[in-house]
C-alpha cells in the first residue's frame, strides 16, 4: 500500500494557496497601478493636447500681429487712430498759401461727425468720425493744387480722402510773371477712428 503523508501535503497546499494569494494580490496591486498610471497618462495627454492648442493659438495671433502690424502702423503714423488736430490743417494751409503766393486761398472745416454708415461699415466697437474742409484759391500753376493736398496729407492728422476738387482756367496770358491762371476748389474729408471704451491716453491722444 501507498505511504500517503497528508501532513506534508496538506503542509504544501498551504505553501501553494499562500503563493495564489500573494500573487492574486500582486496582480491586483499591479493592475491598481496600471490603472492609475493609465489615468494620469489621459491627464498628461491632456495637458499637453491644452498646450499645444493654446501654443497653436499663440502662434496663429504672433501671425495675425506680423501680417497686419505694418498696416497697423501705417494708420497709427497717419493719425487715423488719433483725435483730429483741425488747429494744424488751418497751419499749414497759410504756410502752403504764403510759400506759393496765394494771398486769396479761403478755406472752411465744419464740426467733426460720425461717418456715414451706408458708405462705411466698421466693427460695431469702433467709432468712425468725419470732418470736412473745403478750400478754394486762385493759382499761379496747375501742380498748386497738388502741392496744397499733399501739404496737407504730410501731416499725420487723419486720413485724408478727396471729396471732390475742380480746377479751372481763369487766364489766358502766360507770359505776364504773377498771374494767377488757374482757380480751384476742393472738398477734402479727414477721417479718425476710436474704440469705444478705451480712453484717449489708450488711444494715443493728448489728454
Amino acid at each position: 500500500m501507498l505511504d500517503i503523508q497528508f501532513l506534508l501535503i496538506r503542509g504544501r497546499l498551504g505553501v501553494f494557496s499562500c503563493v495564489v494569494v500573494l500573487c492574486l494580490g500582486l496582480a491586483y496591486l499591479s493592475d491598481m497601478k496600471l490603472d492609475r498610471a493609465r489615468d494620469e497618462n489621459r491627464l498628461y495627454e491632456n495637458k499637453i493636447s491644452v498646450k499645444k492648442s493654446a501654443t497653436a493659438s499663440l502662434l496663429n495671433d504672433t501671425l495675425l500681429i506680423e501680417r497686419y502690424h505694418e498696416d497697423f502702423k501705417s494708420l497709427s503714423s497717419s493719425g487715423f487712430l488719433d483725435k483730429e488736430n483741425r488747429l494744424s490743417w488751418i497751419e499749414q494751409l497759410e504756410r502752403t498759401a504764403k510759400r506759393l503766393q496765394l494771398p486769396n486761398l479761403g478755406y472752411q472745416i465744419d464740426p467733426q461727425r460720425q461717418a456715414e454708415s451706408e458708405r462705411f461699415l466698421p466693427p460695431n466697437n469702433v467709432d468712425l468720425l468725419q470732418s470736412s474742409l473745403s478750400f478754394e484759391s486762385s493759382l499761379l500753376h496747375e501742380g498748386d493744387l497738388v502741392t496744397l493736398i499733399q501739404d496737407l496729407e504730410s501731416l499725420s492728422s487723419g486720413l485724408l480722402v478727396i471729396e471732390h476738387c475742380e480746377l479751372s482756367k481763369i487766364a489766358k496770358n502766360f507770359d505776364i510773371s504773377g498771374v494767377h491762371n488757374f482757380s480751384a476748389n476742393c472738398d477734402i474729408s479727414l477721417y479718425t477712428a476710436k474704440y469705444q471704451g478705451l480712453s484717449t491716453q489708450q488711444m494715443g491722444g493728448e489728454p
